[in-house]
């Protein structure tokens, strides 16, 4: 079967093992009747080393190309995001959004990083040690896990609906929005993280989607990591507001300000990011009004 005649509309990871030094995880494409079909095994060779190779479930359905076989070999995680992103992109072609001005079409920004010394936002959580020490008012749902509001490391505090930096392979680092912690029965400390992804990896895949080298989209894909997997807060922003609030950065920081007003899905859309819960509450507003009083 040709992939051009078949229709994928997203894709999926799925963590098979996560055992030391013997992690497995598993990239899915969903195709157009809901079915998923496996297209990528990630093994963990060494620590801090991931080979990702073509399934041979994937291989038997579509053969072998030039560049797809059962030679083909990755060993980073955009690369794998690359492809999969190329192959729903074949049958949904979302057209750039280029015929506003630029100003209209930025709708809204992401920051990454530290924004000033007036606020105490953190130094990246350096260690990966587990560290993490719960805090707030906790609950424990049905599958005997017990959740949490926010958690301290290292001095620092962070809370759910939060954005922050994380790496979880070859410290490769992630921005995410945090939906959830909580510790299972094993006593191990989990995230669960909404991921965004860099523009410049998205283009990769759409070569015709227009946008800004700075940019970010946020995605409906989610992780499930260890809570000290978790670097550094991140500020993320409205166009309105970073337009508002950019002054407020250091200039030494400014390299740290990413722009995000769309999310990928099966297609690129619009996104309102301030809908988010947790928005109005980062430390930017804080240091704004701070200077304005």
């Amino acid at each position: 079967m040709d992939t051009n005649s078949h229709v994928f509309i997203s894709w999926e990871k799925r963590v098979v093992s996560q055992g030391k030094d013997h992690r497995v995880v598993h990239y899915y494409l969903k195709d157009s009747s809901r079915e998923m079909i496996l297209v990528v095994v990630g093994t963990e060779r060494s620590a801090r080393h991931m080979v990702f190779v073509i399934s041979e479930d994937y291989l038997d359905v579509f053969g072998h190309t030039s560049s797809i076989n059962s030679e083909t070999k990755w060993r980073a995680k955009r690369d794998i995001v690359e492809r999969l992103m190329f192959l729903i992109s074949k049958h949904h072609k979302s057209p750039p959004i280029s015929n506003t001005p630029t100003s209209e079409r930025r709708r809204s920004v992401v920051m990454a990083g530290h924004l000033a010394d007036e606020v105490q936002l953190p130094n990246k959580l350096k260690a990966k040690k587990s560290n993490i020490l719960w805090s707030g008012t906790a609950w424990t749902c049905a599958k005997q896990r017990t959740h949490y509001p926010s958690f301290s490391r290292n001095g620092t505090t962070i809370t759910v609906n939060s954005f922050a930096i994380f790496s979880v392979e070859e410290e490769i680092q992630h921005l995410g929005y945090l939906e959830d912690f909580y510790e299972n029965k094993k006593g191990q400390k989990k995230a669960k993280v909404r991921c965004f992804e860099h523009f410049q990896d998205i283009k990769c895949a759409l070569p015709e989607l227009d946008g800004h080298p700075r940019e970010v989209l946020i995605t409906s894909h989610v992780e499930v990591i260890q809570a000290n997997c978790i670097d550094a807060l991140a500020t993320v922003l409205t166009l309105g507001d970073y337009d508002k609030y950019i002054s407020f950065v250091p200039k030494n920081l400014s390299s740290g300000v990413y722009m995000c007003y769309r999310e990928i899905k099966y297609q690129v859309l619009l996104f309102s990011l301030n809908e988010l819960e947790g928005y109005y509450s980062q430390a930017i507003f804080t240091v704004s009004r701070s200077q304005q009083a």
